[in-house]
C-alpha cells in the first residue's frame, strides 16, 4: 500500500488539529510517541529488514507498551489510545511512515 507524502501530511495535520483542539496536550503527546522510536535500537534493524506493513506488525506491541508507560502523564489521551482501537490505529499509522522512513535511512 503506497500513501503519498502529501496525503500523510494532510492526515497528520488533520489529526493534530483535531487532537489539539481538545486542549489535552495532544501535540506534545504525539511528539513523544514519535520519539519513542529512539528508545529501542532494535527498531532500526526491523525497519531495514522489513516492509512497512511487516514493520507495523513488529512494533505494535512496543507502541502499546510505550502508551501504557506514558498513561499516568495524560490519562485522557493515552487512555483513548488504549481503549479506542480505531483511534490507536490512526495514531500509529500517522506516526509509522515517518518513523519507518527515518529509521530505514539512518546510517546508509
Amino acid at each position: 500500500m503506497y500513501i503519498s507524502s502529501l496525503q500523510i501530511l494532510n492526515e497528520w495535520k488533520d489529526a493534530r488539529i483535531a487532537l489539539i483542539s481538545k486542549g489535552n496536550g495532544a501535540k506534545g503527546r504525539l511528539i513523544r510517541l514519535y520519539n519513542w522510536r529512539g528508545d529501542n535500537p532494535d527498531l532500526k534493524i526491523r525497519a531495514k529488514a522489513n516492509s512497512l506493513d511487516d514493520f507495523k506488525f513488529a512494533v505494535k506491541n512496543e507502541f502499546k507498551d510505550t502508551v501504557v508507560k506514558s498513561y499516568a502523564e495524560n490519562t485522557e489521551f493515552y487512555g483513548r489510545i488504549l481503549n479506542d482501537e480505531e483511534f490507536k490505529e490512526k495514531v500509529l499509522d500517522l506516526l509509522l511512515v515517518d518513523i519507518y522512513n527515518s529509521l530505514k535511512k539512518k546510517d546508509k
